[in-house]
């Protein structure tokens, strides 16, 4: 976690505008949060090629904050907002539904997690994006200020 603060300090320190640094932070949340793991940092790869505006280092730091011990919590969050927005007749996600699930329920459980994750993913990018322009904004006038007197 030691790693990932100080990544994310050096972003909100960088001479880019607060804009580019929390649209790094946004995207970055809202690829750490897709159920996709292993393909995080190329996916952050392939966006920083896209999206030129957006802070690279803040991409690839706010794409690594959800370690381990949280992701299980993360992904039955992400589960329960897909079955929430299919109102389809998915099981509930548990231990005793996964001891008992075929490939293809798991399939079927993967794209429920799959819509879930989107949802999530873009009401915490929007947040995260809003919450780390404030700190630019705040960290950058700071700066000025510190440098003119």
């Amino acid at each position: 976690m030691g790693k990932i603060r100080t990544r994310i300090a050096l972003a909100l320190k960088s001479h880019k505008t607060p804009h580019e640094i929390a649209l790094g932070i946004g995207i970055g949340s809202f690829v750490g949060v897709i159920p996709l793991y292993g393909l995080h940092t190329a996916i952050i790869i392939l966006l920083a090629l896209i999206i030129r505006k957006a802070n690279k280092l803040a991409m690839l730091a706010a794409s690594s904050i959800f370690i381990p011990p949280v992701i299980p919590f993360v992904i039955w969050a992400e589960y329960n907002i897909g079955r929430l927005i299919l109102r389809g007749d998915y099981p509930a996600l548990g231990f005793s539904t996964l001891r008992n699930v075929g490939w293809g329920s798991l399939r079927d459980m993967y794209w429920v997690l799959l819509l879930g994750s989107a949802a999530l993913g873009l009401a915490y990018s929007i947040l995260t994006y809003f919450v780390s322009w404030h700190l630019a904004v705040k960290i950058k006038q700071r700066r000025e200020k510190k440098a003119n007197g």
